[in-house]
């Protein structure tokens, strides 16, 4: 039988996940996800 794991063992599981996650929002904004805004009106 397997222990059900604890919200903090998850937590520091996923948390690898979120923070790509979050570099790649990064850098679209850096790119301002691929728009020109002097382009943009």
């Amino acid at each position: 039988m397997t222990a059900k794991p604890t919200a903090l063992e998850t937590y520091l599981q996923r948390l690898p996940m979120v923070l790509d996650k979050i570099k790649a929002l990064r850098q679209l904004a850096d790119g301002h996800f691929c728009h020109n805004p002097d382009a943009i009106q």
